[in-house]
């Protein structure tokens, strides 16, 4: 079985090489690691020891401080590096040679050295990948994704041994909330329910995220452990379920899925854990940061900014059934920002933390707040993403979502920063009844920007164009959103006397082709797409527009020039086809 090869250098990085041998020990066994001249007897030949070593080792990982490259002999006048007995410069240029595997991993504010500032012998390690290794909060994460990357290479993972300290179960009798707080990590190789815990993701201000999997299925989940909490875990639990369900009724595919939620006690507190998908990819902002300052940038900040919308007017506007079995409707995010948004290979968001805000308010906020030195989630939400009266009065609604979308929006897209763009982001961020009235006039609106800006991605050709404006023919209407109108149109002479279609989308094509959504067959002057409506969530109607047919459309026996918002009882007519537009009886 391949060892691991820990090579540091005393003066420069010897506290943080010995938190990582720990790390490392715990993961793969004392006896799979040698760490440079620590693991040699005193009076034996390093060299030849070291040599041993080395064909035992499948990875060297070569620990690089801020004084890695310039430290110095006693003498002060050869570098060490240079100095043919210096042990470090020994290792890895013997592994090097050897072709094992040589992570530089880098600590402190170390950089890369360039391949000139470094002996031939170990030039090369320059064009060898990093991994970074930061003290702070986040040390757990950078270390896990280390060992993930040793696994990798030594092909096979190793068994994990578990401490006897380890949790083994969701209650383990000697950990404490206090425990994790100090080292997240300490249920790494524990089991919540159904899932062991693989390693850190991150920890923030509402708990704690690991990645797990499924031992019997081999499937990755991310468990998110929270912090403890004040309240009775009754309450967590309604509040929880409620919006569990909500998210189940969606199925969204950009929404991260909710698997498993449940109890968690601890030697100093009680809390719950939630598992969901683990989504691989960067958060927005990174992502965004990435793109180039073009027109091809533009459409995908635009695309994913229009499909984050659609997915929070999705989730405003779900239903379900509560506890007691009553329909509810809709389930708020609270908590819109870049870090709660995924950006998968394909370009498209997973929206992540729904439901977090009502749990933040049974956190206990002294645990909260020792996570929380940014104050990110103080007074439920993030300040810079929050509405002012969500962060004045902790409500949350449709509005304080959308003023926490236009934040964010706001925050990842300054390289695109055109007028339309920016006038948009001032009206969602600003009061509260001058916002726009849903999620849905959002989207709307970005897609109009990216059809005028040439970036129109194929989610966006389903939106109707903003109200005034000629809808393009093409496409059938119930690719569109549903919206309860209660109008219809109604057929009044010729061979579909009689026949009526519900206006139950955002957008109806109507023609004589079968891809429409009302088809009228047989009329030798209506042209296959004849014209459309599109719904006006504004004049609450609907507007209708001609699709330059060759015979024209007609309204109430004038022709149709521009498009033009219809009232009910306006008769349509197509050739010697006439049409009532009309209520749906008992639907005002």
């Amino acid at each position: 079985m391949k060892k691991i090869f820990l090579s540091y250098r005393r003066g420069d990085s010897a506290d943080m090489s010995g938190r990582i041998f720990d790390h490392l020990e715990r993961r793969f066994g004392r006896e799979r690691l040698f760490m440079d001249v620590d693991s040699i007897p005193l009076g034996d030949d390093f060299r030849r020891r070291i040599d041993e070593a080395l064909d035992q080792s499948g990875v060297l990982l070569a620990v690089i401080g801020d004084q890695w490259l310039s430290a110095t002999a006693r003498s002060g006048t050869v570098r060490r590096l240079d100095d043919p007995d210096d042990y470090v410069a020994v290792e890895i240029a013997a592994a090097l040679a050897k072709q094992i595997p040589v992570i530089p991993v880098l600590v402190g504010n170390a950089r890369m050295p360039q391949p000139s500032e470094l002996p031939a012998p170990l030039s090369a390690i320059s064009y060898r990948n990093a991994a970074e290794v930061r003290s702070g909060r986040d040390f757990p994460m950078y270390v896990g994704r280390l060992i993930e990357a040793v696994e990798h290479l030594l092909s096979t993972p190793a068994p994990h041994k578990p401490s006897p300290a380890r949790p083994s179960s969701a209650s383990p009798p000697r950990l404490t909330f206090a425990m994790l707080e100090e080292s997240p990590d300490r249920l790494v190789g524990g089991q919540l329910g159904a899932f062991v815990i693989d390693r850190v993701l991150a920890a923030g201000g509402s708990g704690i995220a690991y990645r797990a999997r499924n031992p019997r299925t081999g499937q990755p989940v991310c468990v998110k452990v929270s912090l403890p909490v004040l309240s009775d875990m009754e309450t967590i639990r309604r509040a929880v379920a409620r919006g569990v369900r909500g998210i189940v009724s969606m199925n969204h595919p950009h929404v991260v899925r909710v698997h498993e939620f449940d109890g968690l006690e601890l030697a100093d507190g009680r809390s719950f854990y939630i598992v969901m998908d683990l989504v691989e990819g960067p958060l927005l902002n990174a992502w965004a940061a990435s793109l180039p300052a073009d027109q091809e940038g533009l459409g995908a900040l635009l695309r994913i900014s229009h499909l984050m919308a659609r997915t929070l007017e999705a989730a405003h506007t779900c239903r379900y059934l509560d506890d007691a079995g009553f329909e509810t409707v809709g389930v708020m995010h609270g908590d819109v920002k870049p870090g709660n948004v995924i950006v998968r290979a394909d370009g498209t968001p997973a929206l992540t933390d729904f439901m977090m805000v009502d749990i933040q308010r049974a956190l206990d906020p002294e645990a909260r707040d020792r996570y929380c030195s940014d104050n990110s989630t103080a007074v439920f939400g993030t300040p810079g993403f929050m509405a002012p009266e969500q962060y004045r009065e902790g409500i949350v609604t449709v509005r304080t979502d959308i003023y926490s979308l236009g934040a964010t929006l706001r925050a990842v897209s300054r390289q695109f920063a055109t007028p339309e763009l920016t006038a948009l982001f001032d009206r969602m961020m600003g009061p509260s009844d001058e916002r726009p009235r849903d999620m849905g006039e959002v989207a709307r609106v970005l897609a109009a920007i990216a059809r005028r800006e040439g970036v129109e991605s194929a989610e966006m050709r389903q939106e109707p164009p903003e109200p005034g404006r000629t809808p393009e023919p093409g496409g059938r209407g119930t690719a569109y959103p549903y919206v309860a109108t209660g109008f219809r149109l109604r057929v009044l002479n010729g061979p579909h006397t009689g026949e009526i279609r519900v206006l139950d989308h955002a957008r109806i094509t109507v023609g004589r082709s079968q891809s429409n959504d009302f088809a009228l067959s047989g009329e030798s002057k209506m042209s296959r797409t004849h014209f459309g409506l599109n719904w006006s969530d504004e004049r609450r109607a609907f507007v209708v527009a001609d699709f330059q047919s060759r015979y024209g459309t007609t309204v109430n026996g004038e022709a149709l020039g521009e498009s033009r918002p219809l009232s009910p009882r306006d008769e349509i007519g197509i050739g010697d086809t006439r049409m009532v537009y009309e209520r749906i009886d008992g639907i005002e």
